[in-house]
């Protein structure tokens, strides 16, 4: 490992890595799936985390060795290594405490479903129940797209970091094609409101933004027909671009 090189401290790509944070309402409707799919994600990071563990250590009795050649063998430099290693002080220790133990959030989940009467949940709670499903959706989109969790985007922004590179992607392509967006070419369009049916208006739609608050919208080339754009997240990630 070089100078230059740095710890490779893997974070699990999964809403489930900020349990602790979640309501107990939130946690009681977590699903079985959710939680095996987030011990699949800790198996990943366990076999990383003891590649990094094992570096640590060797890392530690080269500069072990080193200090006490420098500095003396009982020399404060010495001893500071040796006190901040075995409190813990390795970046390799401070982030494995920052990860759930797939048991512990079981734990949490099962008292959680045990306190809470989901089906007498009110309407907000649906909404919870609903948001982690989005939330979810939104964080496989972005880590399909090579982002990470806790370094470009948290479990509360996820959705609006999803939206904002999902709408990044469609503008560069927009920006190209004159700022028109071929309907009949565009993967995973969904209209809310139909269609623009004149005979003489085309598959291009016109693409523009909102003086008012910088969304995009698109108009049919005949100008009959306006849409608001959105985007939306499915299960493994899908995007889709939402027209209303």
């Amino acid at each position: 490992m070089s100078n230059t090189e740095k710890l490779e401290l893997y974070t699990p790509q999964h809403y489930l890595l900020n349990a602790d944070d979640m309501s107990i309402e939130a946690l009681a409707v977590v699903s079985d799936s959710d939680m095996d799919e987030y011990e699949e994600e800790h198996a990943i990071y366990l076999a990383k985390q003891k590649d990094s563990v094992s570096t640590v250590h060797t890392l530690y009795k080269e500069s072990e060795k080193n200090l006490a050649v420098i500095f003396g063998e009982y020399s404060n430099e010495h001893k500071y290594l040796k006190r901040a290693i075995h409190k813990g002080g390795a970046l390799t220790d401070i982030h494995s405490k920052q990860i759930p133990l797939p048991s512990s959030i079981r734990s949490k989940v099962e008292d959680a479903r045990n306190k809470v009467d989901v089906s007498s949940l009110h309407t907000s709670s649906t909404v919870s129940d609903n948001g982690l499903l989005e939330i979810n959706h939104a964080l496989e989109y972005l880590v399909n797209n090579g982002l990470k969790l806790n370094k470009d985007f948290t479990l509360t922004n996820a959705v609006a970091v999803a939206k904002s590179h999902k709408g990044t992607q469609v503008m560069a392509r927009v920006v190209l094609d004159d700022w028109e967006l071929n309907i009949e070419g565009e993967e995973g369009l969904i209209f809310i409101e139909d269609k623009c049916d004149a005979d003489d208006c085309s598959a291009n739609y016109d693409v523009y933004s909102d003086s008012d608050s910088s969304d995009l919208k698109l108009r049919c080339c005949c100008g009959s027909k306006k849409y608001s754009v959105d985007f939306a997240f499915a299960e493994g990630g899908e995007s889709t671009t939402v027209l209303s």
